[in-house]
């Protein structure tokens, strides 16, 4: 767990949600016009991304017939403010300096949404190599999270 997987947008996985669906809701804007401006600006200047946020339990007594995933998007801290940070839905984690190979060099945030959460058969779901991983400390900041989106009172929405 703690891993982050990251992609272009036209390369992503079959289970990972596009990029419109991931930044619904939580773009500002005064009017449907300029939201959809924003998102497409969003969209076009973003990276996908997968963080791993099985149970640590399941890798130590080797246990893990599954990964599970949340989704989210590594984006520019100039576009940052294109994006509601307040969205109960959004956990933001950055400003971060990231120098990976698949994505330029440069000042950077996750914005993972826990509407997008996957469970994928196998150890990595697939997935070829990581890019990144997050802290203990990190990681377990956002399982907490997770754990109350997750168990909080509302509408369920099944796909």
């Amino acid at each position: 767990p703690g891993n982050l997987y990251t992609f272009r947008w036209d390369r992503k996985p079959r289970w990972f949600p596009g990029c419109k669906d991931i930044v619904e809701g939580a773009v500002n804007g005064k009017d449907e016009q300029e939201r959809k401006t924003k998102s497409e600006e969003l969209c076009s200047n973003t990276w996908a991304v997968a963080l791993e946020v099985s149970a640590a339990c399941d890798y130590a007594q080797k246990k893990g017939q599954s990964a599970r995933f949340l989704s989210g998007v590594v984006v520019p801290t100039s576009f940052l403010a294109h994006l509601n940070r307040r969205s109960q839905f959004l956990k933001v984690i950055g400003p971060l300096a990231l120098k990976p190979r698949v994505i330029p060099n440069g000042v950077y945030s996750l914005v993972l949404t826990s509407r997008h959460v996957a469970s994928i058969d196998g150890a990595a779901g697939g997935l070829r190599r990581q890019f990144a991983r997050l802290r203990a400390e990190a990681l377990a900041d956002v399982q907490s999270w997770l754990a109350y989106q997750v168990g909080r009172q509302g509408m369920t929405l099944l796909r």
